[in-house]
Order: C-alpha cells, then sequence, then structure tokens
C-alpha cells in the first residue's frame, strides 16, 4: 500500500470518527475536546455570564451600558482581527495612525447597535454546545450556543476564537456580525475610496 493510500485511510477515519463523536456513539476518550476548544468553552461560559450579569440589568443608564459593552468587547474580542476582516485590503493600505484610529471607533459603533439590546435579555437562557476546530492548522475554534429569553423562540449562536482565545466573530441563525459591517463598510469605501473621509464619516 503506497502512502496516498495510507493518507487516504487515515482521512476517512478522521471524517468517520469525527462523524461518531457529533452523534455521540463513540468512546468519550476519542471525543475528549482539544484544549483549546475546552480553554474556548470556558472562556464563552464566564463571558456570557458576565455579559447577563453586567449589561442585562433593568434601569441601566445608557451611557453606563454602553461603557460597559465596551469594557467586555475590548477585553474578550481580537480587536485587530475583525478590524482587518472588515476592512479587508483596505486595512492593508492604512497608516497606522488609521488603523488606531478606526480600531477606536469600531467598539463605539458595535456598542452602539448591541448595547442595548442586552436589556431584552434579563432572565434570558444561554446554553454552550459543542466546540471543534475551525482550522486545525491555525488552532481557531467555533463554539456554539443557544440564548434564549423568556416565552421567545431559542437563537444559534456560534463564536469564533482565535488561536489566542479571543473572539473575531459572532455569527447569529447564519449571520455574521463581520461579514454585516463588512458589506457596510466596503459599500461607502467603493463609492468613496478616502480613508479619511470614511473615517471621518464613521466618526460623527
Amino acid at each position: 500500500m503506497n502512502e496516498r493510500d495510507m493518507t487516504l485511510i487515515r482521512y476517512v477515519r478522521y471524517i468517520l470518527l469525527s462523524f461518531l463523536c457529533v452523534m455521540q456513539i463513540s468512546q468519550p476518550a476519542f471525543c475528549e475536546n482539544p484544549a483549546e476548544v475546552t480553554s474556548a468553552k470556558n472562556k464563552l461560559d464566564t463571558l456570557g455570564r458576565e455579559a447577563i450579569d453586567s449589561l442585562a440589568v433593568k434601569g441601566l443608564a445608557g451611557t453606563e451600558l454602553h461603557a460597559k459593552f465596551i469594557e467586555l468587547y475590548k477585553g474578550n474580542f481580537a480587536q485587530t482581527k475583525i478590524a482587518s476582516l472588515i476592512l479587508t485590503t483596505h486595512w492593508n493600505g492604512m497608516s497606522d495612525g488609521q488603523k488606531n484610529r478606526f480600531l477606536k471607533i469600531l467598539p463605539k459603533k458595535l456598542a452602539n447597535i448591541y448595547s442595548s439590546k442586552f436589556k431584552e435579555y434579563e432572565g434570558v437562557n444561554f446554553k454552550i454546545g459543542r466546540g471543534w476546530f475551525n482550522n486545525a492548522k491555525t488552532k481557531t475554534v467555533v463554539v456554539e450556543s443557544t440564548v434564549k429569553k423568556p416565552g421567545g423562540q431559542a437563537l444559534k449562536v456560534n463564536w469564533y476564537f482565535t488561536s489566542e482565545n479571543k473572539i473575531y466573530d459572532i455569527v447569529v441563525e447564519g449571520v455574521s456580525m463581520v461579514k454585516t459591517f463588512r458589506d457596510e463598510y466596503q459599500s461607502a469605501l467603493s463609492s468613496n475610496n478616502d480613508i479619511e473621509s470614511f473615517l471621518n464619516s464613521l466618526d460623527k
């Protein structure tokens, strides 16, 4: 048997065992999470509880909610990677000053959109599901979860982690946070490829 056949057999065996793990009919020893996956799940568990405890609070003033959201974002998200994924090729052409300016603007934009939504999630049921390597070579991880408001429908939320255990994307029911911002900002940049004007329009 040649090396190509052996590689094919190993690949098929890996796919089969992965399938058995998903179906939960294999031996637990094989299905144990790698350290990176376990670490990401633990990080998400801590972040989820912290976000609910500090943001999903009735009567919390808007400015305080905004500040707490930004604090959680800066402490748990891969800010530079997110910025580069949103701006793609434009990011590479920006000066250090422009990059730093965008990194200061983006958390405020995210807070403006998302922080107020946490008021709706008091008493939410947050459950963490499976985790797996999105890319085994780069050790990036995906962790799935469900978020259910009292009396509401459960939402499927997938969290994408870097090898440094920082979140670089959130996908809610198939909708990517990064892609949503990328589409919006790429549209703005395509009509006017002036980075300074683009940053000025965001920083209003």
